[in-house]
């Protein structure tokens, strides 16, 4: 029965393994870094300028023959109606031409009423916010270092270790 258990042993093969512990041979910390916006609201005057009426202002007109034309056309029909034959031809000539004059003196003595705005300047206050970057480093842990089989070697953990676990695997 041995000889069978042993011959199964070797055909199958045994796993097996054995927990070691190594000395720590330094911790050193590590390190997360939070970068935390801080707002900084700051106050700056600005010059405004504003337009407000202010009253009003007469503006002469520009001649645009209108008034002119409107009383050539206007005299013309009255001094056709004065007289007969020759006479009526001069009567309507001279009723154009006073007819003119007066319509264009009646245009360039017209006036346009206009707004008038006056200029005003004050100061408002005015707000902006800017942001300055803050580093903020937290520890989260260490990394503790150990020899295993003649090679260096870390295992981070979150606390400084004094001995490293390690798991050796065995086959027969």
């Amino acid at each position: 029965m041995k000889k069978i258990l042993l011959g199964l042993i070797l055909i199958i093969g045994i796993n097996a393994s054995a927990d070691t512990y190594r000395d720590v041979i330094a911790s050193t910390p590590v390190y997360d870094t939070e970068i935390i916006k801080r707002p900084h609201t700051e106050s700056y005057q600005v010059r405004v300028e504003k337009r407000i009426p202010c009253g009003y202002e007469y503006i002469k007109k520009e001649k645009n023959g209108l008034g002119a034309l409107t009383g050539a056309v206007i005299g013309g029909i009255i001094g056709n109606q004065i007289g007969g034959g020759t006479g009526k031809d001069i009567a309507t000539g001279i009723g154009v031409i006073a007819g003119a004059n007066i319509g264009d003196s009646y245009n360039s003595n017209s006036y346009k009423k206009v707004q008038k705005y006056c200029i005003e300047y004050s100061y408002e206050t005015r707000y902006r916010t800017t942001y300055t970057n803050e580093y903020v480093k937290h520890q989260i842990g260490y990394n503790n270092w150990f020899w295993y089989k003649h090679k260096k070697y870390k295992k981070f953990s979150r606390y400084k270790l004094d001995k490293i676990k390690i798991k050796e695997k065995i086959e027969f």
